[in-house]
């Protein structure tokens, strides 16, 4: 389990996102507490925000993508997958490796994409889920969101295991 006070007290798990990174990150964030809690209005939130930033056709193949990603994360992850409430100004381990995974396929260089999928999923999920990254790098492309390309440590994170595909850290 990771503690969450650490995360919140440490001034180095606040990244400075770019506008793309923080679009994408709010709408995996919204995505997957509406997901994880049939909160329809999470869902409704993460529809308002893509809609108004990208336009409601954009939006709709970005959401799309989106939830296909997330869809073979949570069915091929090799342990739990964690994310922060939607207001958090922290960015998890998982989180960051979900933006590169897609920063990376939307660029098509190195480290592949497959290296990250690997530390989010079993080696059965890795080909589906950078797939889906790709899907997602491209639709958000075709609307004008690029994002960056980050440092990135390829060593697994310390990540918790546990039977549920996706927990809330705060």
């Amino acid at each position: 389990m990771v503690d969450s006070e650490v995360i919140e007290s440490d001034e180095a798990a606040v990244p400075v996102l770019e506008e793309a990174e923080r679009l994408l990150l709010s709408l995996l964030r919204r995505w997957l507490e509406g997901a994880t809690h049939g909160d329809y209005a999470e869902w409704q939130a993460a529809w308002n925000d893509a809609a108004k930033a990208l336009g409601p056709e954009a939006a709709r193949s970005v959401l799309a993508a989106m939830e296909r990603t997330i869809r073979r994360v949570a069915l091929h992850a090799d342990g739990r997958v964690t994310y922060h409430k939607p207001c958090c100004r922290c960015v998890g381990p998982d989180e960051m490796t979900l933006l590169q995974l897609v920063a990376r396929a939307q660029r098509r260089i190195g480290p592949r994409p497959e290296l990250l999928a690997a530390l989010l999923v079993s080696p059965a999920g890795v080909a589906p889920v950078s797939e889906a990254a790709a899907r997602l790098g491209e639709a958000l492309l075709a609307c004008g969101q690029a994002l960056p390309l980050r440092e990135f440590d390829l060593r697994q994170a310390d990540r918790p295991e546990a039977a549920t595909p996706a927990t809330m850290l705060h």
